[in-house]
């Protein structure tokens, strides 16, 4: 059976994370703090491998807002609280015995759904079809005629309960007259899922950093713990080291011959060089050697006594050996991870893997390594879920395995009209913050990942109840009410492109994004096609950005959003000449005003329509033109302002809103879009032109 759905809910963090799809492999990608860990945790509770960690604990880990309310509801006599639901489809090897006893119709649906809260005891859904099931199973079965004509007089397993047991009937019969006893008692649907589906179900593996090598090991220890079950979490990967190199403990404390140990360890090391060494780019001059002695004085704690195993890499180019816990952070985690890794190989039951923060101590190009060997070696054999913050840690060729995993406090989710607060975990990429998606965009790896999720097709939403906004134009603008949360704007990311345009937020990548494709499709040159839009958050982070990835230095440029009381920041900036001064400007530019962000670039009237229509469900009157202040401020500025004199509902005006509606609208508006506003953004994408055809001469 496969997971294809996780649901989270009253977990720490998460009071209710929203369905999470799950595929083959699934990345939650959010900032740190954002409760993927917490996520994962519940989850992992649901039916851990070790089955001594799925308790969940009211006192840690029970949201603490809603604690209180919580116990009180319980001395209430309410049902303990849910923590996790997944949803399994189950497969032709689950469904084979049970359709062989009850038939191929016995399921309404091939949904199981499994649910797991406070009371610590596992619950769950499954849509039986019991009267299909009793008649393709009496049919079938093979009893002599005496039971026959008894079976004839019953209706149902209840009834077919109730025959008389009799001590001269054959074995099968009695079989036959217990099963039935059994599902009148608990129903056909706990039969078939504590008989057939429950032995099958997955386990949740989880791994975070806490499981790794430390390079040497006290054997009998190791032992002791393995016979008496009281493995620690650092256990795990040496044995599976052991296991991937081929080491038996008790040949290692008792080996008979001193040359068939030393064998054995050359041995192992061959071996495990030719497996993981595959997946470790960074240093092709490593090797692996093991060494068994016994213990001395001076050795760490835990390792004075008895057989120890020592493993230690050897450097090929430098002719030095350190152990292997005394390596780089990086490569010790990802020798562990791939060391107990191997041990899941030889479990006879299906498992599915969580792993917290997998290589966020790898360098950019290890951590692409380790996404090799996820796609390479876990995926055929494992379904896997796994944190991320890196854009490297996505995969740029499956854009469609992101969720993301914000932590809404209070003033977000009023912001966003949402409910519950707390970490949500979202599938469209645009419902996230600009600091979530920040790992995402400051990179062309990144940008690829964003370009190929909005570029890709999907089901074709619901039309929205639509309604004619009146403006000051000679054609009245139609836009749909509801703001769909998907940009389907296309967002054109060539191979061959190279330029970073360094923006302030989402906002920006949005309108410049839309507008482009507007010119071209009228033909005109548009952003050029080596052109990104790399949203970095404000031009104090320019700097550090260009740190991160200093092979954009030469050809980014920056364009960004100005307010008087940021003129020295900005003065400063310019004056270090982090960047080339033609390669910096501000939207001030291009429309002539004090102070200007990307919204002025538009005529204030089609402005003020996008913002009436975004928020048109919320808020009471729309916006009138004349009695928006006029205070020489930029225009989403304005907008806040009558806001804050004329609150919304539960809600804040945020500027990303009218873009989103903009973007996702864009072949229905681009023909009521000023005429001076394109201009401007002519006279944009001319001045990024300029800077290209400067970099060819």
């Amino acid at each position: 059976m496969r997971l294809t759905q996780a649901h989270i809910t009253n977990f720490q963090s998460v009071r209710d994370s929203n369905p999470i799809p799950i595929g083959d492999i699934t990345c939650l990608l959010g900032k740190n703090e954002a409760g993927k860990t917490a996520v994962l945790k519940a989850l992992y509770r649901l039916n851990p491998i070790n089955e001594n960690e799925g308790d969940y604990d009211v006192m840690e880990d029970f949201p603490r807002t809603a604690l209180e309310e919580y116990e009180h509801s319980q001395e209430s006599g309410a049902q303990p609280a849910t923590v996790a639901r997944a949803t399994f489809n189950l497969e032709l090897d689950d469904l084979e015995h049970v359709q062989r006893l009850f038939g191929p119709e016995v399921l309404h649906s091939s949904v199981l759904t499994v649910s797991k809260g406070y009371d610590n005891s596992r619950t769950f859904s499954l849509d039986v079809n019991e009267r299909t099931a009793y008649r393709y199973y009496v049919d079938n079965i093979q009893v002599p005629d005496s039971m026959r004509t008894a079976i004839s007089q019953c209706h149902d397993f209840r009834d077919l309960a109730g025959i008389p047991q009799d001590p001269s009937h054959p074995e099968d019969v009695r079989d036959v007259i217990k099963m039935a006893r059994e599902i009148s008692e608990q129903g056909l649907d706990r039969y078939i899922y504590l008989t057939f589906l429950r032995p099958r179900l997955p386990r949740f593996v989880y791994f975070d950093e806490y499981y790794q090598l430390r390079g040497y090991e006290n054997l009998n220890s190791l032992k002791e713990r393995l016979d008496t079950g009281q493995l620690q979490p650092s256990d795990y990967p040496i044995l599976g080291l052991l296991n991937l190199a081929r080491l038996d403990i008790e040949q290692l404390l008792n080996p008979g011959r001193t040359q068939l140990l030393v064998t054995k360890l050359e041995n192992a090391s061959t071996t495990l060089n030719r497996q993981i060494f595959k997946y470790w780019s960074q240093n092709q001059h490593l090797q692996m050697r093991f060494d068994v002695r016994p213990g001395q004085p001076d050795d760490p704690e835990g390792t004075r006594e008895g057989i120890n195993l020592w493993a230690s890499v050897f450097d090929t180019r430098n002719a030095t050996a350190t152990l292997l816990g005394s390596r780089s952070r990086g490569f010790v985690w990802f020798f562990s991870f791939l060391a107990w890794y191997s041990q899941l190989r030889d479990l006879s039951h299906s498992v599915i893997l969580l792993l917290d923060e997998p290589g966020h101590s790898l360098h950019a190009k290890a951590q692409m390594d380790l996404l090799r060997f996820f796609e390479d070696d876990i995926r055929p054999q494992h379904q896997l879920v796994y944190s991320a913050h890196s854009p490297f840690m996505v995969d740029r060729e499956h854009p469609e395995r992101i969720c993301v995993v914000e932590d809404r406090d209070i003033s977000s989710a009023e912001q966003d009209g949402i409910e519950h607060y707390g970490t949500k975990v979202f599938t469209e990429l645009n419902q996230a913050s600009e600091d979530t998606l920040l790992p995402i965009l400051v990179t062309t790896h990144g940008q690829e990942v964003l370009a190929n999720r909005a570029t890709a097709p999907t089901e074709p939403p619901p039309e929205p109840e639509k309604v004619i906004v009146e403006v000051p134009v000679e054609v009245p603008v139609e836009v749909p009410v509801e703001v769909p949360v998907e940009v389907r704007v296309e967002v054109p990311v060539p191979a061959a492109a190279r330029n970073n345009l360094l923006v302030e937020d989402i906002t920006d990548f949005l309108y410049i994004q839309a507008i482009s494709s507007i010119f071209k499709l009228e033909g005109r040159q548009g952003l050029g096609e080596n052109w990104l839009v790399v949203p970095v958050g404000g031009v104090e982070n320019v700097p550090s950005y260009l740190t991160q990835v200093p092979e954009v230095r030469e050809d980014a440029a920056a364009l960004f959003g100005l307010r008087n009381q940021d003129r020295e920041l900005f003065n400063a900036f310019r004056e270090r000449r982090v960047l080339a001064e033609d390669r910096v400007s501000t939207y001030i530019d291009f429309v002539g005003l004090q102070e200007a962000a990307v919204e002025d670039m538009f005529d204030t009237d089609f402005y003020v329509n996008l913002v009436n229509a975004a928020y048109r469900n919320v808020m009471g009157q729309p916006i009138i033109l004349e009695n928006l202040p006029n205070t020489g401020a930029r225009l989403r500025d304005r907008v806040g302002e009558h806001f804050r004199l004329n609150p919304l509902p539960n809600m804040v005006f945020s500027h990303r809103r009218p873009a989103r509606l903009f973007a996702d609208n864009v072949d229905k508006l681009r023909g009521e879009v000023p005429a001076q506003a394109m201009n401007r953004f002519a006279l944009l994408f001319a001045w990024l032109d300029s800077l290209s055809n400067n970099e060819e001469r």
